[in-house]
């Protein structure tokens, strides 16, 4: 069985840990930048506010410069900055997350495929405990949309839909396109995925605690 992982709130807890300190980054990149703002205090708790109800970092960013009246083209600024690794970074794994990827790499293929920069994704997981080699391949992707690279990944690999598990915490951008493809599904409650969750029945399964994950794939292979 290929197992293929998102890792932002689906691994480790990025929501919880990682997305406030780095919106607050951008705020301060964006000022620096030429943004004005009465307060920086206050507009970096605009930003967090506003990261409530968002989907993804740079959608907030984009939320938080529309509501501040501020020019767009500042959102390249506040985005690299948000994608950047803090020096004094902590992430924690998500419930679960390791005690489930320790049974799973003997027996199974696993792949990580992330959004974001490649040296703070691999440090995120490094922080969090999360071998990386318990992976076949580490993919990190710029596009938050993953139906082009499952589809590569299983030209690459020779198998089919059938025998892809697809585990994330965003439906339309992690879960949606496996389901289109017809690979099986596992819906992780948690983080910005809440935001926007599955209906019953768009996913094949849904967890909270990542050591259900073991028996789930038992189940499916």
């Amino acid at each position: 069985m290929l197992l293929l992982f998102d890792l932002d709130d689906t691994l480790i807890d990025t929501s919880g840990s990682v997305i406030g300190p780095k919106l607050r980054d951008a705020v301060d990149a964006m000022v620096k930048q030429g943004l004005r703002v009465d307060s920086v205090e206050q507009a970096k708790e605009l930003i967090l506010a506003l990261d409530k109800g968002s989907p993804t970092g740079k959608e907030t960013i984009t939320r938080f410069l529309k509501k501040v009246h501020a020019p767009l083209a500042l959102l390249e600024v506040g985005f690299a900055e948000y994608q950047k690794g803090r020096e004094d970074m902590t992430v924690l794994p998500l419930l679960g997350a390791v005690e489930a990827l320790q049974k799973l790499w003997e027996k199974h293929d696993l792949m990580l495929i992330s959004t974001g920069e490649e040296e703070t994704q691999r440090r995120k997981m490094k922080i969090a405990g999360i071998n990386v080699s318990w992976f076949r391949k580490i993919i990190i992707v710029s596009d938050y949309d993953k139906r082009k690279v499952y589809e590569d990944v299983c030209k690459e690999w020779g198998c089919t839909p059938e025998q892809v598990l697809v585990i994330g915490d965003k439906f339309k951008t992690d879960l949606l396109p496996a389901r289109e493809l017809g690979m099986k599904t596992v819906y992780v409650r948690h983080g910005r995925g809440l935001v926007d969750p599955p209906q019953k029945g768009e996913v094949d399964y849904m967890i909270q605690d990542l050591q259900e994950l073991p028996s789930i794939v038992e189940e499916v292979a």
